[in-house]
């Protein structure tokens, strides 16, 4: 770094806003005084950027401040980057050369691109970066592009700034930074105007703004600081808009990802003297992940296997997982310490947190306190990582009807062993029921993973919190239950809702299933009838979702897709499964109507283990007798191959970890089988080869022709509604009257006009709607109080 030494009768240069001190305030030890003295840009006299002043009288055009601030800020980096590269970075114009974006699937992004279609997708100018925290390193690419972009960089002149206008704007861009580059902990953005510079800082806790500029004429050293901070990729967490635990080898390659694991650790996960680091790295394999930029979990995962020959023995491939979780709930790792060993669920192999790493940290790091109006530490969040076996794809991904029911029926078997045991998952949806690994036994050809929104049953507090207010409640709306989805209009109606339980997550598991049944006419083959409707279960109308739900359930195989409508198992199944959620919905719904009182969710909890999961288990054999119906179709179709397990399933078996069907058909395959351990960097490159696709984004599967019915000739079997005795209505009188109001102003739930399932799908359910139940059953708390008593 180079020193120019100060004359005597120099005066030092000092900033004249009380609060710019605060800003980077750990960079106050560089000699930014002795730059400012040096400069030929800066006129310490009149404290002002010489050419800056110039151009602004000048001209009045914005373009007309790119290039002499463009020249200040490169000055200030080079300065400062001449020993060991402190920073090696260089601002560039992008209003003209824009930033190259990786397109995606992201609707959220397409959604919200439409609400704000007359802004730019690209800053005016922008801090590029390059070194080990980016893809290519020590080169930039061919084209600017936001995979190196490390700061966003805004101009406006102060006759026309919009603040919030432009606040809006560069929140767009940090949106970009964080979908590009999946190890990015916060993004700083820059706002200059001929005077001022308005920093603002985004991170996985919503953005942070200032009540006041720094002008950079007068707080020469303030201006300083902020460049050298915002645009620093330094090697210290508390510290870093970068996690240095991520960083690339090679050029064009897959990044190395270090997990520390402290053991025999405290209670509060603080460092103790007896605590001791256990260091491990992980190469990632396959396409760097695309992360959603509005999830504020900031969730993303990697595929990757362990360097170390021995690890790669022993677990083999691995799924990492980093997030960013709320201060005030409980982990994700603690929930997969209580399910260990249980079969159909995903289990962890390490894990990595520690509280002194959250974004109170490097926010505090940015300005020493000092904030704006709003309190920044409302909703702390810290990083967590967990590093997870690795399965299957998405059951969406099926390759017959026999695998598809296979994994279901382990996943839900799974789910019943999380609830006996106190652990509730709450976020049943297609993309968190994966096939099993390749060659899984049975028990574990369906694995039900991600419990970010599970909680502990015996946790009384967060039981009361989480799920009594229908506002708070988790999981994805399109697979979500009636009466959640009811939720917050009961909320703001005054009446109590249900507490969240397991007969919720059951339904979601049906929903999978008809979703399934409904967008796809066979392994890979995405039918488009459906399309619209099936977009509707997303509404962000929850009481809508509600109503077409309660539709579908009235007419389940009323939108079934021929390759399964044809198939008369399917048809029981599918009607099977609806009858048990009406009744589940019906006599939840009764209870609202009469405003009666809940169970507590630990009552239900202990009701359902003294009956050893009855509801469950009831689920299952639905199932189980549409596997054993396929099973024999099958064997009467083709030679039958013997199997290591052709028992059936009994109650006792489901609970203690098998399902008892004959795994006729294996998953999918996910990946290459791992060779021994010499055979290591053979093995990783098969692995990145099957696996050259992105974990978040959907990849088109294989388009094949339906396979024909084990059935014989179906062709005449269309779908059509179950009569009375097959099917239980989702509505009572009592509903009926209750909703009154809502049915009048309820929307005609129609796809195209073209599509000629619409006519046919209004008479199916017009049709079907019965008002009574097929039998009285008992009030639902006065059912889960004996059950208590038993």
């Amino acid at each position: 770094m180079s020193t120019v030494p100060l004359s005597p009768h120099w005066e030092d240069i000092v900033d004249e806003s009380p609060h710019a001190p605060r800003i980077f305030p750990s960079y106050a030890y560089l000699h930014i005084d002795t730059f400012l003295h040096a400069s030929k840009s800066y006129d310490k006299k009149t404290k002002e950027w010489t050419r800056m002043i110039t151009v602004a009288n000048a001209s009045t055009l914005v373009n007309a401040l790119f290039m002499p601030l463009e020249d200040i800020i490169n000055e200030i980096l080079c300065h400062f980057q001449e020993k060991d590269a402190l920073v090696r970075n260089e601002i560039i114009q992008t209003h003209e050369n824009r930033l190259s974006v990786i397109e995606d699937d992201d609707v959220e992004e397409e959604e919200y691109s439409r609400r704000v279609s007359a802004n730019k997708i690209s800053p005016d100018m922008a801090i590029m970066g390059r070194g080990a925290n980016f893809f290519i390193h020590d080169k930039y690419p061919t084209v600017p592009a936001y995979t190196h972009c490390l700061v966003p960089v805004e101009v406006k002149r102060e006759s026309d700034f919009d603040y919030e206008a432009a606040v809006t704007q560069v929140q767009r861009y940090a949106r970009k930074c964080f979908a590009h580059q999946p190890h990015r902990r916060w993004v700083p953005t820059v706002i200059f105007t001929e005077m001022n510079a308005h920093l603002v800082i985004h991170d996985r806790s919503g953005t942070l703004t200032f009540d006041r500029p720094i002008n950079y004429h007068k707080d020469p050293l303030a201006f300083v600081r902020l460049l050298l901070g915002v645009s620093t990729a330094v090697d210290d967490l508390r510290k870093s808009s970068f996690d240095p635990r991520i960083y690339w080898e090679e050029p064009r390659g897959w990044p190395i990802i270090i997990v520390m694991r402290i053991e025999g650790v405290s209670d509060s996960q603080k460092t103790t003297s007896e605590s001791q680091l256990v260091y491990s790295e992980y190469q990632t394999a396959g396409k760097v992940p695309m992360v959603r930029p509005f999830d504020p979990r900031g969730t993303v995962c990697w595929r990757a296997l362990p360097v170390s020959a021995e690890h790669m023995n022993l677990i083999g491939p691995v799924l990492i997982k980093d997030s960013w979780r709320d201060a005030k709930r409980q982990s994700e790792w603690e929930l997969l310490e209580e399910v260990k060993g249980l079969d159909g669920v995903g289990q962890m192999v390490t894990y990595e947190e520690d509280v002194d790493f959250s974004i109170s940290q490097f926010r505090n790091h940015i300005t020493q306190g000092l904030y704006g109006e709003r309190n920044p530490y409302r909703k702390d969040r810290i990083f967590t990582r967990l590093v997870l076996k690795h399965y299957g794809r998405s059951v969406k991904y099926f390759s017959s009807k026999l695998q598809l029911l296979h994994a279901l029926y382990d996943a839900v078997a799974g789910h019943k062993r999380m609830w006996l045991k106190g652990v509730l998952h709450r976020d049943i949806s297609l993309e968190n029921i994966l096939f099993g690994q390749e060659g899984a036994q049975v028990g574990n050809r369906g694995i039900l993973i991600d419990l970010d929104s599970a909680i502990k049953v015996n946790d009384s507090q967060r039981s009361n919190t989480a799920t009594r207010s229908g506002r708070l409640r988790p999981g994805t709306c399109t697979y979500q239950s009636i009466a959640l989805l009811y939720g917050p209009q009961w909320d703001i109606s005054g009446v109590e809702s249900p507490p969240q339980d397991h007969l919720d997550d059951l339904e979601s598991f049906f929903y999978v299933l008809a979703w399934i049944c409904m967008r796809y006419n066979g392994p890979g083959i995405k039918a488009q009838n459906t399309a619209k409707y099936l977009d509707k279960w997303d509404s962000s109308n929850t009481a809508l979702c509600a109503e077409i739900k309660e539709g579908l359930l009235s007419a389940p195989l009323a939108y079934l897709q021929p390759y399964f409508a044809k198939d008369k198992i399917f048809l029981r199944l599918v009607a099977d499964l609806a009858k048990v959620c009406v009744r589940h919905v019906t006599e939840k719904l009764k209870v609202v109507d009469s405003m009666g009182e809940f169970p507590d969710l630990v009552e239900i909890h202990q009701a359902q283990v003294a009956s050893s999961g009855k509801d469950h288990d009831e689920f299952l054999a639905i199932i189980g007798k549409a596997i054993n119906a396929l099973e024999k179709a099958t064997k009467a179709q083709k030679p039958f191959k013997a199997s290591r397990n052709t028992q059936p399933a009994t109650t006792a078996q489901v609970v203690a970890g098998g399902s008892g069907v004959t795994p006729t058909e294996e998953p999918t395959k996910f990946g290459a089988a791992l060779k021994p351990a010499e055979k290591k960097k053979e093995s990783l490159a098969v692995f990145k080869k099957s696996n050259d696709h992105n974990l978040n984004a959907s990849v088109a599967p294989v388009t094949q022709r339906p396979e024909p019915s084990p059935l014989g000739d179906c062709s005449n079997v269309t779908p059509q509604t179950p009569s009375k005795k097959e099917v239980v209505s989702a509505s009572t009188s009592n509903i009926a009257h209750k909703l009154s109001k809502a049915r009048e102003k309820k929307r005609k739930i129609t796809m195209d006009d073209s599509d000629a399932e619409d006519s046919k799908l209004e008479e199916v359910q017009k049709r079907s709607k019965v008002n009574h139940l097929k039998e009285n059953r008992s009030d639902y708390k006065g059912e889960c109080s004996s059950g208590s008593a038993k």
